[in-house]
């Protein structure tokens, strides 16, 4: 056997990593193993360094190559990582009522029209295309209908006090399209808890450095895994990490119907983390690991869980769910329905929208619902995330929102996307 020690991982390229020396507070462990001289395994751990909110990997190059699939080692050799990985901690007990109650819906990102604005294209040629299939909930649960906390009262006016939230009316009068001409529907997702496929699509909180909750909206899309947007887990512009992630799967005003869950680790792409919080961005996605509950279930076979395609958002019509604060103060699930509208030459496709504020996150998917009898698609087919809310127009009226296309930065057949890398990073993960 040899060891090999490599060093510094504080936001360095491996080459750079190797030339250091390593540094009493971290380092990796890079272990050759060979197999009767014909097969290396080679694993990588990184020890995370403490921080207020809890650890952070600060990895350049780390990756597992095992010949042994069955213990759920994907092949990749050599995996990049983003520069960063937040690794979670129990926050349930954290989340009071309170806590919960007065969680702010996070900005949505604005873009101009100087930046987004590219023609209107009726296809576009992505390349490497990858689909995985999703999954109904396999276990059955009573749902929970006991409220969390009693939601804070929705009106529209211009002066905000106390039990009332304001927004600007442009946000919430609803047009069938609005003055960029790319049209959509919109509506309350459901009018009771929600059922499959719903389950899978939830109402996530978290905090920032400074102790401020937000909240965000994301999808399950495998048994641990749940896709956000990027900036609901990393501030470009201060560089900080979000942290005291907690989930709610079909959150449904103030309550939990499938339960909280904790969050274990989450990560974003370089070209989020890097970006200074500009839109259009072209890797404005994250994934988060989420624990298994307290009998050792995971969400996904409680929620049910997506599916996901990359290089699939245009030409494309999708249905859009988040928790947009503009409507229903966020607490009802919302559904936005579309096509796509226009490619951006920020690798981001925009749809017709009227999404605001807390629907950052939120999934895209084609062919949403369950397959009916006689349906030429399979159910496989069915449910498919392609995109998510990352950002809409500066100027409301126009009402679109962008997604960045999910393309190898997520995952691709070297293994080396967020995706691939979440899915490595415990077993059973996907």
């Amino acid at each position: 056997m040899e060891k090999k020690m490599v060093t510094d991982l504080q936001a360095e390229g491996p080459r750079q990593i190797l030339k250091k020396k390593r540094p009493q507070w971290i380092d990796i462990l890079v272990t050759n193993i060979g197999q009767g001289g014909s097969m290396k395994c080679i694993y990588i751990i990184a020890i995370a360094t403490s921080v207020t909110w809890g650890s952070t990997v600060h990895a350049q190059s780390y990756s597992w190559n095992a010949s042994n699939q069955a213990q759920g080692q994907p092949i990749a050799v050599m995996a990049p990582t983003p520069d960063s990985a937040m690794q979670g901690q129990h926050t349930t007990e954290y989340w009071t009522a309170e806590r919960l109650r007065n969680a702010k819906q996070i900005d949505l990102p604005r873009a101009t029209e100087s930046n987004s604005s590219s023609e209107i294209l009726d296809s576009y040629d992505y390349g490497e295309r990858i689909s995985e299939p999703g999954q109904a909930p396999t276990i059955k649960v009573k749902r929970n209908r006991t409220k969390l906390f009693e939601p804070i009262k929705n009106e529209i006016n211009q002066d905000s006090e106390n039990e009332i939230q304001s927004y600007n009316v442009q946000d919430v009068t609803t047009y069938a399209s609005g003055t960029a001409g790319a049209p959509f529907t919109s509506s309350r997702a459901t009018t009771t808890t929600p059922s499959w496929p719903f389950t899978a699509a939830g109402r996530l909180f978290f905090s920032d450095v400074s102790g401020n909750h937000y909240t965000c909206s994301a999808s399950v899309i495998k048994p641990r895994i749940i896709l956000t947007a990027g900036h609901c887990v990393y501030d470009a512009v201060k560089k900080q990490w979000n942290t005291n992630f907690i989930f709610i799967p079909a959150y449904h005003n103030g309550s939990a119907p499938y339960g909280q869950w904790n969050w274990s680790w989450a990560t974003t792409t370089n070209n989020w983390a890097n970006s200074g919080g500009k839109v259009p961005n072209s890797g404005d996605y994250a994934v988060i690991e989420i624990q298994d509950n307290s009998i050792g279930q995971k969400i996904g076979s409680i929620t049910g869980y997506y599916g996901f395609k990359t290089s699939s958002l245009s030409p494309n019509h999708v249905t859009m769910l988040g928790y947009p604060g503009a409507f229903d103060n966020g607490d009802w699930m919302h559904r936005v329905d579309a096509q796509s509208y226009r490619t951006t030459p920020y690798n981001t496709v925009e749809y017709g929208s009227d999404m605001t504020n807390g629907a950052s996150g939120g999934g895209w998917l084609e062919n949403f619902g369950i397959v009916a009898t006689g349906q030429s698609l399979s159910p496989s087919a069915m449910s498919i995330i392609v995109g998510l809310t990352s950002y809409g127009p500066a100027d409301t009226t126009l009402r679109y929102s962008g997604s960045s296309i999910l393309d190898g930065q997520f995952t691709n057949s070297s293994k080396t996307g967020i995706y691939d890398v979440a899915c490595a990073h415990k077993v059973g993960n996907c």
